[in-house]
């Protein structure tokens, strides 16, 4: 978790009504295309500029007991959609994406979560994970789960779909 970030967005930021009962905080991110892990977020108070830490500076302590992931809990399905949803986005404003690229990109990832790379999709899958671990406690081993439970998908449903059948499938789920 990053608390120099979550100090920074409340100083621009304050807190609303979203719902019945509900209050959180509203702003829009947006990520540099030009330098790695800048982002710029808008809120109510104004404008911020901010580097994301890299992950190995965001991951939580490892705990030494091993668990199961109930991949149902809100907390692992926010994950879960960081991750498609950085797929979704690239796929949506790069023609010619295909699953092979994405399970190729994935099994980089699988194996060093924090790779620095000019490839679009394990570029855009670390900037949106940095930002998901700047506000919530993930381990390095919870990150390499869910990219594998992610790659796992791909591989079945490109084997079901065809060339675009994981892409085609997130396609329906992630907005």
């Amino acid at each position: 978790m990053d608390k120099e970030l979550k100090e920074k967005l409340g100083k621009i930021q304050k807190l609303k009504r979203i719902d019945k009962g509900i209050k959180g905080f509203q702003y829009s991110i947006e990520f540099s295309e030009n330098k790695d892990g800048l982002i710029k977020v808008i809120a109510d108070k104004g404008e911020s500029t901010y580097q994301l830490k890299e992950l190995p500076e965001l991951y939580s302590t490892e705990q030494s007991l091993s668990f199961d992931i109930d991949w149902d809990n809100d907390h692992y399905l926010s994950l879960l959609n960081t991750i498609e949803g950085a797929i979704r986005y690239i796929d949506d404003s790069n023609t010619g994406l295909t699953d092979t690229k994405v399970i190729f990109s994935l099994e980089e990832l699988v194996s060093k979560p924090g790779l620095k790379s000019n490839d679009i999709i394990v570029k855009g899958i670390n900037q949106r994970l940095r930002f998901q671990l700047s506000f919530s406690d993930y381990t390095r081993k919870e990150v390499r789960r869910a990219l594998k439970k992610v790659l796992k998908s791909a591989k079945r449903h490109n084997r079901i779909g065809g060339i675009r059948g994981y892409l085609d499938f997130i396609m329906q789920f992630i907005p």
